[in-house]
């Protein structure tokens, strides 16, 4: 289901989780930007566009996630943090979430179909998430 409006999501979301390490191959700009080794650039246009979904989801809780950032500061109201070294990945972190959290107020947002397997909360897609900003 394409999200269109903030009506295409269940209402009682409280908390979404971003899979950072997952968005950055997602879209081909950003793909271009990790693989020519600014990810501190493409994690901070990452933290931007989560930022500005939400300005019109107005979701509570925003957490974008990386492997390894050391960029801690949240960009509006999307908090970024770092698996590492609690964890050894995003995946990992985001599994241990999922385990934690079993309810129907969290979303992880991924295109990681191996993610998605592991984890049984909601998924969407970040390319779905960026359609929605440029629709």
């Amino acid at each position: 289901m394409p999200i269109q409006n903030r009506d295409d999501w269940p209402e009682n979301i409280e908390q979404v989780y971003l899979d950072g390490n997952n968005m950055m191959f997602v879209v081909d700009s950003l793909r271009q930007l990790c693989l020519n080794r600014n990810s501190k650039t493409t994690e901070r246009a990452i933290a931007e566009i989560a930022a500005t979904w939400n300005e019109q989801m107005q979701i509570a809780n925003v957490d974008l996630i990386f492997d390894s950032t050391r960029q801690l500061d949240s960009v509006g109201s999307v908090r970024v943090s770092s698996a590492q070294p609690q964890y050894k990945t995003t995946d990992d972190m985001l599994i241990e979430i999922a385990r934690r959290n079993k309810n129907q107020r969290t979303v992880i947002v991924t295109s990681d179909r191996d993610l998605s397997i592991h984890v049984s909360l909601f998924i969407r897609s970040f390319r779905e998430m960026i359609c929605f900003l440029f629709s």
